[in-house]
């Protein structure tokens, strides 16, 4: 048996690479994840002056693997201002140098969690973090080049952001849960699609979810977005409070439709099909009173079509069910209903010089109702300018009208029947032209009390 002989040179080449693999694991496996955990929160306290925390770093330098869990960024206070329990990444060494990109298996984030908060000065608790720099020319130029990105996965599992806002009297709160994201072979190359998934919950009542297409290069996206079972009433607390002086004591929501997005060369294109929106138990009270206002107990608008650069809106159907009203004139000449809506009328007025629009270059969008549909309407109505105040109320009116257009000429057929005081009834039938303004109809009444409009008489 012969004795293999190794040259000192081999041997020299072979300890060489032994060395510098060991000194490569040492460096990837026990000094970059301890040098990260260390200088990591040091540059966020220098630079963010924010307390961060990361509880371990994991770095395969082999796979590429990197996994971070336990971080956390506190706001000034110290209370959470951000954190996760867990985010792994993994690059694809060989295929990003065979392909002169990023490439990268996978991107997933488990457990995030923000906090978003707004003080009485109007302040957020990240406003400080905020640049006042604008980006120079050479910037946004560099920004415009994208470099080859293409991730296999992305997902985020379970995140939860928290919103409180304190800058008006009432404080108020709205957490976001359950929020999901899940995006498959997104890339920054040019023609080639991403499929996205997203979803969440509120604590409030009502989800979101987004099912559809994207692509950067150029921008497009379709797919079918769904808010379901929206609090209006939480929605007007959060948004609308301070600025009305109604308040929205009920009502959910949903709406959900299919859309087209695209970034042409005439301009951003956004086509909406098949849209549809449903409003249910909606009451509106003025501002500090129970007394109901509006009641819409049902409220459906279907086969919404919408084309951005067409200017068009087609809606197939608009039906509302069982509506009541309560409506009053003041002395002064004002309905009671400018008051609630019309807080800020006086900071929107237009100048006094305001310039005229042309009108042939605007462009008017065109709107059409195939079906518009009415039923079992009331209005309770008082006419407080008389020395004796009217009252009138008008029961189970009904309203039907087809072919609803705004384009000029086009006639408008329509029905109304109501009952009014209880006893009388009005019945209109006939077709008007919104524009120019005209009406051709047939007017029916029966049984009206003339007792009812003593107060205009006197």
């Amino acid at each position: 048996m012969k004795k293999i002989i190794v040259s000192t040179k081999l041997r020299i080449a072979i300890w060489s690479v032994a060395g510098a693999l060991l000194l490569y694991s040492l460096l990837g496996f026990l000094i970059l994840p301890a040098v990260l955990s260390k200088k990591v929160p040091e540059l966020v306290q220098e630079k963010l002056h924010r307390v961060m925390k990361i509880d371990e770093i994991q770095f395969n330098p082999f796979s590429m693997d990197l996994d971070i869990r336990g971080l956390e960024i506190q706001n000034i206070d110290t209370s959470i201002f951000a954190s996760f329990d867990r985010l792994y990444t993994n690059i694809d060494v060989l295929q990003s140098i065979f392909d002169l990109s990023l490439k990268m298996d996978q991107i997933v984030l488990e457990y995030p969690y923000i906090s978003v908060k707004r003080d009485k000065q109007g302040d957020f608790n990240f406003t400080d973090l905020l640049s006042d720099e604008q980006p120079t020319a050479e910037e946004k130029k560099a920004e415009g080049d994208v470099f080859p990105v293409t991730i296999s996965r992305i997902a985020i599992i379970k995140g939860k952001l928290s919103w409180e806002d304190t800058l008006y009297s009432n404080v108020q709160r709205e957490d976001i849960h359950s929020l999901t994201v899940n995006i498959d072979n997104f890339t920054t190359k040019g023609g080639k699609h991403s499929q996205l998934g997203f979803s969440l919950k509120f604590a409030s009542g009502g989800q979101f979810d987004w099912r559809g297409q994207l692509k950067l290069k150029p921008l497009e996206s379709s797919g079918h977005i769904k808010l379901d079972k929206i609090n209006l009433h939480h929605l007007w607390e959060l948004f609308l409070r301070e600025n009305f002086n109604f308040d929205i004591q009920k009502g959910t929501e949903l709406i959900e439709a299919d859309y087209h997005f695209t970034d042409t060369a005439e301009g951003v294109q956004l086509v909406i099909n098949k849209a549809s929106l449903d409003v249910s138990n909606f009451l509106l009270t003025e501002k500090g009173k129970t007394e109901p206002l509006i009641s819409v107990p049902d409220y459906r608008v279907s086969g919404i079509s919408v084309n951005l650069l067409k200017k068009s809106i087609e809606i197939a159907d608009i039906s509302v069910n069982d509506a009541q009203f309560k409506a009053w004139l003041n002395s002064d000449g004002n309905i009671n209903y400018q008051s609630l809506f019309g807080k800020d009328v006086e900071e929107k007025q237009a100048p006094e010089q305001a310039p005229e629009v042309d009108k042939k270059n605007a462009g008017q969008w065109q709107i059409s109702v195939k079906k518009l549909a009415l039923n079992n309407f009331a209005l309770h109505f008082v006419d407080k300018t008389l020395q004796t105040p009217s009252d009138l109320k008008l029961t189970s009116l009904n309203l039907s009208a087809t072919d609803i257009t705004n384009k000029p000429g086009a006639e408008l057929p329509f029905y109304l029947d109501l009952t009014l005081n209880d006893k009388g009834s009005i019945k209109i039938k006939g077709n008007t032209v919104l524009e120019p303004l005209s009406s051709n109809i047939q007017l029916d009444v029966a049984e009206t009390a003339i007792k009812d409009f003593q107060p205009y008489f006197d």
